[in-house]
């Protein structure tokens, strides 16, 4: 495998004559993306952080697995450094739980550079993260969704809008039961996506309150 300009690695095989070819993407119908969100592959065992205090020293995160995949897998500047800064606090669960605050920050600082080459490793990260934090996601979920509205209403590559979309579908696969009493502020949020508007930035002032 070899770095590409952009920091990813994409592996290289032999074609059927012994030529090489790179291929770092694969067509997946709008069907099987779906199906996606209704069955999430497990990483590994992960117990979650509302079961009993006594179990948490024996838990494993999706951030924390996320962090270790994306580490092989992305190379890019703005991600190596937001490893840099996030690996002192997601050794555990409970370390993750305890330090949710900071690594929301940093989340919220890399992302919104809107660095392509890192912005797909980040947001997979973000969802994971909310994953792992489950209702505890809640305080931050504002932010996050402002910062993913406002990636996809900004001029992009399609597949910057396909991750910021897939984003969206998981935060609100994970916060289901919170979103579904006041659908109003977050559709607040995303309606200019939908064209509502013809400048769909959001502004700080117009975060959610859940």
């Amino acid at each position: 495998m070899a770095p590409t300009l952009s920091g990813r690695i994409i592996k290289t095989r032999k074609g059927k004559y012994g030529t090489l070819h790179q291929k770092n993407h694969r067509w997946e119908s709008f069907t099987t993306k779906i199906a996606k969100l209704h069955s999430l592959d497990p990483l590994r065992k992960v117990r979650r952080h509302d079961l009993d205090a006594e179990d948490l020293d024996v838990t494993t995160s999706y951030f924390r697995n996320g962090l270790e995949k994306w580490s092989d897998l992305d190379i890019s500047k703005g991600f190596t450094s937001f490893k840099r800064e996030v690996r002192l606090f997601c050794e555990s669960l409970p370390q993750i739980l305890h330090y949710e605050d900071k690594i929301m920050d940093l989340l919220e600082k890399y992302i919104s550079l809107q660095e392509k080459e890192s912005l797909e490793s980040l947001l997979d990260l973000m969802t994971a993260f909310a994953h792992d934090l489950g209702t505890r996601f809640e305080k931050h979920y504002a932010r996050a969704l402002v910062l993913i509205a406002n990636i996809a209403g900004s001029r992009q590559d399609a597949d910057v809008i396909e991750w910021t979309f897939a984003s969206l579908a998981f935060l609100f696969k994970y916060l289901s039961r919170l979103l579904v009493a006041d659908l109003r502020p977050t559709f607040d949020v995303i309606a200019p996506l939908l064209g509502k508007a013809r400048n769909p930035l959001i502004s700080p002032g117009s975060l959610p309150r859940l």
